[in-house]
């Protein structure tokens, strides 16, 4: 999978979304091809509720924090109906495309060989390495770090693969509402890709992932708790 997502980031490198939506149906082939692939069950419209609730209430969190700290500035543009497509389907291509190849398929692949937190900290650490292979080692892996947590601790309360592309899709959104004519100005850095983050709004969207990730644990964890969502 990774090499799959490496080659068409390269050989489409001038069309980005093209290479986002190729990468996400490679992907989701080769995930089904290792039998690790992913349906739609019932319940599944409350669990992407959820997973939208929380990506957003963690990007809105950071921002709000930001904003009354003095570190974020907010400037309205028009919005454009090509960019707001293009950047809809571009988050939703990717946000898809990652927690497919980096967190969903990883995770059950480990599933019967070691426990399950020793399979959290082994996919944590992917998505950390995807990062970094990307875009160097900066203070966004962090960001990528709690982000990995987050999907993990959602995907043991749902267990429902739609509700983490419908987290992450939201935070990605919400991190970087540029496509829906919303500038995010923060007083240095940026969040417009998590891995290669930095300034103090990293610092604040850490804080809301971690967060976020405690409000749900003890559900993911909880077989009473667990998987009741719709």
């Amino acid at each position: 999978m990774s090499l799959a997502v490496t080659l068409l980031s390269q050989l489409l490198r001038e069309r980005p979304l093209a290479a986002l939506l190729l990468g996400a149906l490679a992907v989701d082939f080769l995930a089904g091809r290792a039998r690790v692939g992913w349906s739609l069950e019932a319940g599944s419209r409350g669990k992407v509720l959820l997973g939208c609730a929380v990506g957003a209430a963690a990007a809105g969190g950071a921002a709000m924090a930001g904003w009354l700290m003095g570190h974020l500035r907010i400037v309205l543009w028009g919005m454009d109906p090509v960019g707001v497509l293009t950047g809809v389907l571009a988050a939703l291509a990717l946000a898809f495309r990652d927690e497919l190849w980096l967190r969903w398929a990883p995770w059950h692949l480990l599933e019967g060989h070691v426990s399950p937190w020793i399979r959290a900290g082994v996919v944590v650490a992917l998505g950390v390495a995807a990062g970094v292979g990307e875009h160097g080692l900066r203070v966004g892996a962090l960001g990528v770090a709690a982000q990995g947590a987050l999907s993990i601790t959602l995907l043991c309360r749902t267990r429902s693969f739609p509700a983490l592309v419908a987290a992450s899709f939201a935070l990605r959104l919400v991190a970087n509402p540029t496509p829906l004519g919303i500038e995010l100005r923060w007083v240095s850095g940026s969040l417009a890709s998590l891995g290669a983050a930095s300034g103090p709004g990293v610092w604040w969207l850490v804080a809301a992932l971690v967060t976020m990730t405690l409000a749900i644990l003890p559900a993911a964890f909880n077989p009473r708790g667990a998987d009741r969502t719709g």
